[in-house]
């Protein structure tokens, strides 16, 4: 739990930058997918419903469904929507939140075995100390 912690609280100050510059990412697809299938496609029909589903493709959900969906009306824009929605959003961005997350709950750990060696380095020499002066004080 205290991994856990430490983990979180190193992530959250990069992982809210990162995704304050992911965000406008995510509604700017939003609003090109509106504007562009807004007319013919009930998923693309306001921002609301477009963030819903680039949301579910984010998640991997329908994402050949929306694709096809698309695809209906302009064959090859509606393909090439989805495919640089997933390659941006997914490879990318979903990515580098997960590299940043484990980055972090390493640095975390690093942190922690670094106190513990350092509260052993300080044991040992507390003990030297006292052996030292035991053998002083001795006969």
């Amino acid at each position: 739990l205290h991994a856990f912690k430490g983990g979180v609280a190193v992530a959250l100050p990069r992982l809210l930058a990162f995704l304050a510059a992911a965000v406008p990412l995510l509604i700017g697809f939003a609003a090109l997918g509106v504007s562009a299938f807004g007319r013919d496609v009930l998923a693309f029909q306001d921002m609301v419903q477009a963030l819903v589903t680039l949301w579910a493709m984010l998640n991997g959900d329908a994402v050949f469904q929306t694709a096809d969906a698309l695809s209906v009306r302009q064959p090859f824009f509606g393909r090439l929507y989805v495919s640089v929605y997933v390659i941006t959003m997914i490879y990318l961005v979903v990515n580098l939140v997960i590299s940043i997350v484990e980055e972090s709950f390493y640095k975390a750990r690093l942190a922690k075995r670094r106190r513990l060696d350092e509260l052993v380095v300080l044991r040992v020499s507390q003990d030297a100390r006292r052996s030292a002066a035991n053998s002083n004080a001795g006969p």
